[in-house]
């Protein structure tokens, strides 16, 4: 199903990575045994409570304080010494079969133009009218995509591991990062359209403090990190098109 590229035989080995937070046990352990095609699989969650929970997979256990940002930079630290992949879900997100998702997601990676992978979305501010900057037959090379679902190699794992997350709580600009890393690399970041993940609607956190995060995060990349990032931020504000009345 992906489209065809330089493709090689080793089978990549995916490491999932599911964020949940109080409330999202039961959404992220129907992920989580979904996905059974993944090669390792990781919770990273919070709850008020601070009471243990487990399932399917290792489940790590962080502050109930720590938002994405956090959850994110702890994922990292988790990542298998033997997998090639880093997919990361958030506990809301929904489809309807998980291992399809993964298997997805590691046909991509045999693909080594490919440094971030993610399937469509249905509610995301990263729409394809925004973001897509090249059209294959079942996807598209993209800007920008959103953490909802998304994946990348083991080089950008160990990349983002070396950024500071401490001002970062929740998480925006990781994406930016990850994608900058890959071109970097000379590797484009990939949209999978055969597959929509859902998404609900709305969040529990201050936009405008997300954004002030973000920008003192994207501010400890390279120099040549952040001008890519500049240039994409260029192509997705660009005026779009819109569509006659009627």
């Amino acid at each position: 199903m992906f489209s065809p590229g330089l493709r090689y035989p080793a089978a990549m080995r995916v490491h999932l990575f599911v964020i949940g937070w109080e409330g999202k046990h039961d959404a992220v352990e129907r992920i989580v045994s979904s996905a059974s095609t993944a090669d390792f699989r990781t919770v990273i969650y919070s709850n008020a409570s601070g009471e243990r929970e487990s399932g399917t997979g290792e489940w790590i256990a962080v502050p109930n304080t720590a938002f994405f940002g956090l959850k994110f930079a702890r994922a990292l630290e988790c990542f298998h010494a033997d997998a090639d992949v880093f997919l990361l879900v958030q506990g809301d997100a929904v489809y309807e079969d998980w291992s399809a998702i993964v298997a997805q997601c590691r046909a991509a990676f045999t693909d080594d133009t490919v440094g971030v992978w993610a399937p469509h979305v249905d509610y995301s501010w990263w729409t394809n009218e925004r973001v897509v900057m090249g059209q294959g037959s079942m996807g598209s090379v993209v800007a920008q995509t959103d953490g909802i679902c998304f994946a990348f190699r083991r080089s950008t794992v160990k990349r983002l591991r070396r950024l500071d997350y401490a001002g970062n709580n929740l998480g925006w600009g990781v994406e930016w990062a990850a994608i900058a890393h890959a071109a970097t690399e000379g590797r484009y970041a990939w949209r999978d359209q055969t597959l929509t993940v859902q998404h609900p609607q709305g969040s529990g956190y201050n936009h405008t403090e997300a954004r002030q995060q973000q920008a003192w995060f994207l501010e400890r990349l390279t120099p040549q990190e952040i001008g890519i990032v500049h240039r994409l931020l260029s192509f997705v504000m660009r005026p779009q098109k819109r569509k006659s009345p009627g």
